[in-house]
This record gives structure tokens, sequence and C-alpha cells, in this order.
């Protein structure tokens, strides 16, 4: 299919394809496996990582509204990346009781 529309010059269409089907690839592989083994995992960093997920892409699309991104917009954006990383690195303020297995949810 991606092959086809380069073919035709419908260069969106593939790129969207290409992005759309590792979107699902990567979220089909890895649900499964959270789902079917043992895996730790720590739920403030994942909750870090799904609000950032979800907090960016909104803060980009208001920005990018007006159809360009003036300085201090640019500021904002490095803010929130700047956020992001020091909360994802901070590794003395993470509970480890907080630590729990996706198989112990369904014994």
């Amino acid at each position: 299919m991606d092959i086809a529309a380069v073919r035709k010059r419908h260069l969106s269409l593939a790129l969207g394809d290409i992005i759309g089907s590792c979107i699902t690839n990567i979220t089909l592989v890895l649900g499964l496996v959270l789902v079917l083994s043992e895996i730790h995992t720590n739920f403030i960093v994942l909750s870090t990582l799904i609000g950032f997920a979800l907090l960016s892409p909104t803060v980009l699309l208001i920005l990018l509204r007006r159809g360009k991104i003036k300085k201090i917009q640019s500021v904002i954006l490095l803010a929130i990346y700047a956020s992001f990383l020091l909360m994802s690195f901070e590794p003395h303020q993470i509970d480890p009781m907080l630590q729990l297995s996706f198989v112990n949810w369904f014994n």
C-alpha cells in the first residue's frame, strides 16, 4: 500500500500509514506483553509518562493554531520538556512500595 501511494505521489498518505502502523504495533505489542507477563512497573513513572504524552501534543496543537511558533511559545515547549526530564530522572522520590506487578492484579 505504501509503495503504491509513493508511486502515485501521495506522500502524506504513505507517511500517515507508516506512522499509524508503528503506533498500532507498539500499542498492541506492549499492551499484550503487559497483560500476559509478569512485569514490574512503577506507577508514578508510568503516570508521568502518560501525563506528558497527553500534555505536550495538546499544548503544541494549541500553539500551532496560528501556523507559527514564536520565541515565547518555544520557551513554553522547552519548559514542558525540562519539567518532564526533571520528573523522569528523580529516582530518590519514587516510592518502592508502588512497584506492583500486573499479574498480581489478576490473581
